[in-house]
């Protein structure tokens, strides 16, 4: 039969998602004085390449470990990837990997810089630091060993010369002279920053006490006899312009510790096989950058924690860069907070927040709150609430807060973790791309570990949140453990996995919204207990064939209470009898669906005899398997099929819709504004504006993107995949996804 298209509509309108009011200002992830610049989002020349991931490898890849999950590759002389600035600059960091020596231990080389095609600088990368093998272990540096991962390290470097303006290209180019085989470029962060900040009153230097900057000998001793002055003085110590190296814990309590600036003041361990981390208790310590030079997590190798705090009378980290830390940041006590910290490339967790590992008046973890720190590339979880010595309620954590954070590529564990607790909150935070496990998960650590007594996690962004490891959970959000969550309007976009994986659990998901999942939107697994409930969630986009919610746990083991969320409310439904009689489908949201997809969900081949098309949905219908035969496309309910020869001879699925995002521009005018399609490709349309009206669009970082009037239609073709904040006016919010 001749393949044949009948268009039929019946009140087609846009279908309607309401999301509230967002404030700019309060868009998730930390808030830095750097802007970062994706490798792919760059001009190639000369034959670069982008590397991409399409989908879920079986083992590490340098795309599963990138930012966004993509890279530049440049491999031969003269290749290069090209920015133009959107701020003055005098500094660059550059995520990249070079390859490993033959035998294991890394390779030193350099890449070129220019700005505006003049040269500025050859930067130095190293290999040294990363490369491990093996199917889970860390400590192995060898090869031959076989599953390489951990490829990335950073290089950072003042900028040679003046500094860059704004509208400057900004270049990175192989040349003769840069003898790694290859380098895969993952982001660069340019930021221009300060002049160091002089010494403070009431402090003591530790060069008076012996310290010698730059000059790569032991200043051990130097610190420590200046450690001792300023407890028993009272005084802080001060840490000044250069780099400072020790062996050996440095322990102190109860002083502060201040640098000149986490680009001037350099802590740098040196390598002996002893620990050598900050010991301290009831410290203030900030602006000061800490090297941690650590190739695999054993003591040999330089495993320690960057910063390891505790203490029962109060604490401050601010503004403190670990790098390669293992974990950059392990902090217990009481009343602590950690803030506009960095840490990058660690070993282990980025931030750890604990009572210890056994009940101590020092390692209470009670009121400790993370804000506004940056993780990329750690080892464990990018921020976790670990909560281990297994004393029972009596002695868990309690009011933790994790607040406007950004986990960039935890490469081994969750982007964030909440592992026991009471009265915990993970709010505003963005989470993107873990390799190995969940965004976030919630449950409790092993066996012996606190439990989730009662966490709020809310208003946090998601984006391709989970990796290659299913057994600790597959999902942007895992509740695991009999924890007891709250879990409202997160978005979850384009996981690779689940949206929301729910283990054995006490859970309540509201106003959660799920785009683009490649399985399941929703997913109970067999074998749960518990309950949860379910309200006004939104799943859309969904991969060919997958469900917005399924339920694998037994009845009466695991009980739901769902109300009013997308796949209840909005989706499409078909009838094996005329006039919608007979036993229902289940209802099949956006997607693709096969025979054998469609039998799985209740909707038999050639069984149908009409559809439930609700406002906004597009389906076609196709008379054989695999979107082949006779099609026939509906925009709205039909009765009966047969009118469209189409009775029971449904065979395969194709469902589509345009989603429009509306509010209302002033209360007190009651005008409605509509942004649709939303997901949009090319053209935004705005409806409800009446003439040239200003519009902004900024990114998740909160950078204008487009500020200009319109009479209501944008093209954003050009703009990347991801989330952005459009605002009309200078008081009317809204969210919109490009594709």
């Amino acid at each position: 039969m001749d393949i044949k298209k009948i268009y039929f509509k019946i009140g087609f309108c846009f279908i309607i998602v309401v999301f509230s009011s967002f404030q700019i200002a309060s868009a998730q992830g930390a808030t830095m004085p750097f802007d970062t610049y994706e490798a792919e989002d760059g001009s190639l020349e000369n034959g670069a390449t982008i590397l991409a991931m399409t989908s879920l490898p079986l083992v590490p890849t340098v795309e599963l470990e990138s930012s966004g999950r993509k890279c530049v590759n440049l491999n031969a002389t003269a290749e290069s990837v090209s920015w133009i600035t959107l701020a003055d600059a005098n500094t660059i960091v550059v995520r990249a990997s070079i390859p490993d020596a033959p035998t294991g231990g890394g390779i030193t080389a350099t890449l070129n810089l220019y700005v505006n095609a003049v040269f500025r600088q050859a930067l130095t990368f190293t290999s040294k630091y990363s490369w491990v093998y093996g199917a889970n272990a860390f400590t192995d540096n060898n090869p031959a060993t076989g599953t390489p991962k951990k490829f990335y390290d950073q290089s950072r470097a003042f900028i040679a010369g003046t500094i860059v303006p704004s509208g400057s290209t900004i270049t990175l180019k192989k040349e003769a002279s840069n003898t790694a085989d290859y380098y895969n470029i993952d982001l660069i962060q340019l930021e221009n920053v300060a002049a160091a900040l002089p010494q403070p009153p009431n402090t003591l230097s530790i060069v008076n006490y012996g310290a010698i900057a730059n000059d790569d000998i032991d200043d051990t001793n130097a610190i420590k006899s200046c450690v001792s002055a300023c407890q028993s003085q009272g005084k802080v110590m001060w840490i000044p312009p250069g780099v400072f190296n020790h062996s050996g814990r440095i322990t102190a309590n109860g002083i502060g510790i201040y640098g000149a600036g986490m680009w001037y003041s350099t802590i740098q361990p040196i390598m002996d096989g002893t620990q050598h981390a900050l010991n301290l208790a009831n410290c203030n310590v900030q602006d000061l950058y800490i090297d941690n030079r650590e190739s695999g997590r054993d003591v040999a190798q330089g495993h320690d924690y960057g910063v390891l705090m505790k203490g029962a009378k109060g604490w401050t980290i601010q503004r403190v860069w670990v790098h390669r830390g293992g974990a950059c940041f392990w902090c217990s006590g009481t009343d602590g907070l950690i803030q506009d910290c960095r840490a990058t490339e660690s070993w282990a967790d980025g931030i750890n927040l604990n009572n210890g590992p056994v009940v101590d008046s020092d390692k209470l973890g009670i009121r400790l709150t993370a804000q506004n720190n940056y993780i990329i590339g750690s080892g464990d979880d990018g921020i976790a609430i670990n909560a281990q010595n297994g004393g029972g309620i009596a002695s868990n954590m309690l009011d933790i807060k994790v607040i406007n954070n950004t986990s960039i590529a935890a490469f081994w564990a969750n982007g964030m973790r909440v592992a026991g607790g009471r009265n915990s909150i993970v709010a505003g935070n963005l989470i993107t791309d873990p390799t190995s496990s969940n965004g976030i998960r919630i449950g409790e650590f092993g066996v012996n570990g606190n439990p989730c007594e009662s966490v709020l996690v809310k208003d946090n962004l998601i984006l391709r949140g989970c990796g290659i490891r299913t057994n600790y959970g597959h999902g942007g959000i895992a509740v695991c453990d009999d924890a007891v969550a709250t879990i409202n309007s997160n978005i979850i976009w384009d996981s690779p996995g689940i949206g929301i994986d729910v283990q054995s659990s006490n859970a309540t998901y509201t106003s959660n919204v799920i785009i683009n999942s490649a399985l399941q939107g929703i997913l109970i697994k067999s074998g749960s207990t518990g309950n949860a409930v379910f309200t006004t969630n939104t799943v859309a986009n969904l991969s060919s064939g997958q469900l917005a919610y399924r339920n694998d746990a037994s009845s009466g083991i695991f009980t739901t209470n769902l109300e009013n969320n997308s796949w209840q409310t909005v989706g499409v439904v078909f009838y094996g009898e005329n006039n919608y009689a007979g036993t229902p489908s289940q209802t099949l949201s956006i997607g693709n669906y096969t025979k054998l997809q469609l039998l799985a969900i209740g909707c038999p081949n050639d069984w149908a005899s009409s559809v439930k098309v609700p406002d906004g949905f597009q389906v076609e219908l196709y008379s054989e398997d695999n979107f082949n035969g006779q099609s026939l496309t509906l925009m709205g309910n039909a009765s009966t099929l047969s009118t469209y020869n189409f009775d029971k001879a449904v065979s395969s699925i194709k469902i589509n819709n345009l989603t429009t995002s509306v509010k209302t521009l002033n209360e007190d005018q009651n005008k409605k504004i509509t942004i649709y399609p939303n997901p949009v490709s090319d053209i935004l349309h705005i409806g409800g504006i009446e003439g040239a009206t200003l519009v902004t669009i900024r990114n998740l970082t909160g950078k204008i993107i487009f500020n200009s009037k319109t009479s209501g239609i944008i093209g954003v073709s050009d703009l990347s995949a991801g989330i952005y904040f459009l605002t009309i006016g200078s008081d009317s919010s809204y969210k919109f996804i490009k594709k």
